[in-house]
């Protein structure tokens, strides 16, 4: 219960949806991967919903995800790599609110 009550206390001090120059905790970002733009929210609780915003998907994902570690600090334009297996996936930041 404790680890539930900190990750609802960090969730409520994020300020959402206002422009970030770099990916942190709480930012909605727009990630390119193989030619498709795909949104994905950046939670410190565990991740994996789907979530609809209007004509929005956003995937939230925890900040220790692959992802989400490879993001933390970057800014549009940045690309990162990560391993998933033997695969490799090149991403690109294309918007950071």
């Amino acid at each position: 219960m404790d680890e539930l009550t900190k990750d609802l206390e960090l969730l409520e001090s994020i300020e959402f949806f206002e422009d970030k120059k770099e990916v942190t905790l709480g930012a909605l970002v727009s990630l390119e991967f193989n030619g498709q733009e795909r949104n994905y929210f950046i939670s410190s609780a565990a991740g994996g919903n789907l979530l609809k915003i209007k004509d929005l998907t956003v995937l939230v994902i925890s900040v220790f995800s692959p992802i989400g570690q490879a993001a933390i600090g970057l800014r549009v334009h940045d690309e990162f790599e990560v391993n998933q297996g033997e695969t490799s996936r090149i991403y690109k930041v294309l918007a950071i609110k």
